[in-house]
């Protein structure tokens, strides 16, 4: 029974290290790691050891969350080692099925499987992955995550496209911020010609000097 117990527990922690694979380039401090769910079964052969976790399955440790349905872990341990059974190192395998969500601080992944292989240091999530993060997701066929390395591959074809979906960002167009009515250039403006202003009509009539012929009448008169 002790050695049962002692195998769970090197188990569940290395399952929730590997797991949080995607490292936060914060150092969080270490808590317990807890397993909760309906029905658990433990085989061991002092070798190899099999570990398999069903129905309302609750991951929880360090920067960690991981709720599934089904969860198995496959540890076989190195006769060339010393490590025990439940090190990190002997981890061959873990298998997450049905309804799988692990969320890591502002990090959440959902797939319907979720295969994490510390030999590889990678982790697979298949069959409607996605993958989201302060505003932004990912979506494919399949996701591969790179552990340490900062790398995320999401293979796809002509029938399953990758779809990136970021947060929003200014708009960087090059339009003029003054309002432009399409269809009506603009036109110049016509500057019509000041016509001068015609002089006043005098107030009173015109005076006319007398003509020669008028003052020679007079005179003969």
């Amino acid at each position: 029974m002790k050695l049962l117990s002692k195998l769970t527990t090197f188990g569940l922690a290395a399952t929730a290290c590997v797991i949080a694979y995607a490292q936060s380039p914060l150092e969080r401090p270490l808590i317990p790691t807890v397993l909760e769910c309906e029905n658990l079964r433990m085989e061991n052969d002092g070798t190899d050891a099999y570990f398999v976790a069903t129905d309302s399955v609750i991951l929880t440790g360090t920067n960690l969350e991981l709720i599934c349905d089904k969860l198995e872990i496959y540890i076989k341990k190195d006769p060339n080692t010393e490590a025990t059974i439940g090190d990190l190192e002997s981890i061959e395998k873990m298998i997450a099925t049905g309804n799988v969500k692990i969320t890591q601080a502002e990090r959440v992944a959902t797939a319907g499987l979720v295969i994490v292989d510390p030999k590889n240091e990678q982790v697979i999530l298949r069959e409607d992955p996605v993958v989201s993060q302060l505003g932004s997701s990912l979506t494919g066929k399949e996701i591969i995550i790179k552990r340490g390395q900062g790398i995320v591959i999401v293979p796809g074809d002509k029938e399953n496209k990758v779809r990136f979906v970021g947060p929003s960002i200014k708009d960087l167009g090059f339009e003029s911020k003054k309002e432009v009515k399409i269809g009506e250039p603009e036109t110049e403006k016509k500057t019509e010609a000041t016509l001068p202003t015609p002089a006043e009509a005098p107030s009173k009539p015109t005076e006319v000097s007398p003509s020669k012929e008028s003052t020679k009448e007079k005179t003969k008169k």
